[in-house]
């Protein structure tokens, strides 16, 4: 099992992101691949969805992409 750290950039969900539960939601998910490596749930101000950058270890996700998880939720 692989840890994952996170960062969290200035966007309008910084503090979805901080004070809600995506994090937690979306932990088994991610600790369920095998990485072999650190990687970094990156959540950010952009409007691409989602990419992984295998290189920088990262996944970013963009906060429109939370704004329709956030959506469907309701």
């Amino acid at each position: 099992m692989t840890e994952f750290q996170r960062q969290i950039g200035e966007g309008p969900w910084k503090e979805a992101v901080l004070n809600g539960n995506l994090v937690d939601t979306l932990r088994p998910i991610f600790v369920s691949f095998d990485w072999h490596s650190l990687i970094t749930l990156q959540f950010d101000n952009c409007d691409t969805g989602a990419t992984w950058f295998r290189n920088g270890r990262t996944i970013l996700i963009c906060d429109d992409l939370v704004a329709r998880f956030e959506a469907q939720n309701r």
